[in-house]
C-alpha cells in the first residue's frame, strides 16, 4: 500500500527522533498507523535502520524500539543507557501519578488524553497539606529549585511537557493532555516488574516484548 510521500516522512521522522504517535499530538499519523498495511509499509523501511514501530500495550500509541534481529554490541550499550534512565526517572513519574491520584481522590492512573489543569493543580496543593507535601519532595527529585506552590507547579509541568507526558493544549498554556508517552512508561515498568519477578496489578497483560 503507497502512502503520501509527506504522511510517511512524518510518521518516520517522529518515530526515529523518539517521538511517541497518539490521537491527539499526532492525530493524523495515528490514524494512518492503525492500518496494518501502512504499518508495514513504515517497518519494511525502518528494518533498513534496525527498528521497528510498534504499538502501546493499550494501542494508545506508537513508538520506535530496536529490531531484535539488528542487535548488535553498539545497539545493546545504548539499551542499557536508556534502560537506566528510564530506571532513574521512574520514582519521579511515580510520585507524579501519586500525586495526581491524590487530587482526583480515585485509583485510577493517568491515561493517554487525561487532561491536567494548571487551576486545579494550585487549588489542591493550597487547600491540602498532604498535596502540598507530596509536590515539594516530587519537585526535590526532579532536581528542581523552585520555591512556591506556584513556582512548583510550573517547574513540574515544564519537566512533563519537555519529556513528552504532557501536551499544552489551547492558547492560554494553562491545560495539558496527557500524551501516550504514559502507555509508553507502563510498558516499561511492566517489563521490569516481570524482569524481576515484581506483581504489579494496575498494568495490563503484555502484547508484545519489544522494549529491549
Amino acid at each position: 500500500m503507497q502512502i503520501a510521500k509527506s504522511i510517511f516522512s512524518d510518521i518516520v521522522n517522529v518515530l526515529i527522533s523518539g517521538g511517541i504517535i497518539d490521537e491527539h499530538v499526532h492525530k493524523d499519523l495515528y490514524h494512518k498507523l492503525q492500518d496494518d498495511l501502512v504499518l508495514e509499509e513504515i517497518n519494511n523501511y525502518l528494518d533498513w535502520m534496525g527498528k521497528k514501530c510498534v504499538r502501546t500495550k493499550d494501542n494508545y500509541g506508537f513508538y520506535c524500539v530496536f529490531s531484535e534481529s539488528r542487535k548488535n554490541k553498539a545497539t545493546r550499550e545504548l539499551l542499557r543507557k536508556q534502560f537506566s534512565e528510564i530506571v532513574s526517572k521512574m520514582e519521579p513519574l511515580n510520585d507524579w501519578l501519586r500525586l495526581c491520584r491524590s487530587i482526583k481522590d480515585n485509583s485510577r492512573i493517568m491515561q493517554c488524553g487525561d487532561t491536567v489543569t494548571y487551576g486545579e493543580l494550585i487549588t489542591e496543593v493550597e487547600r491540602s497539606p498532604l498535596i502540598m507535601s507530596q509536590l515539594k519532595e516530587l519537585v526535590i527529585k526532579l532536581g528542581k529549585a523552585s520555591t512556591s506552590p506556584k513556582e512548583q507547579i510550573s517547574s513540574v509541568l515544564q519537566y512533563l511537557v519537555s519529556n513528552q507526558y504532557l501536551h499544552p493544549t489551547g492558547n492560554t498554556g494553562t491545560t495539558y493532555i496527557a500524551t501516550a508517552k504514559w502507555s509508553v512508561f507502563y510498558d516499561e515498568l511492566e517489563y521490569i516488574c516481570t524482569f524481576n519477578g515484581i506483581n504489579y496489578d494496575e498494568i495490563p497483560e503484555p502484547e508484545q516484548g519489544e522494549l529491549i
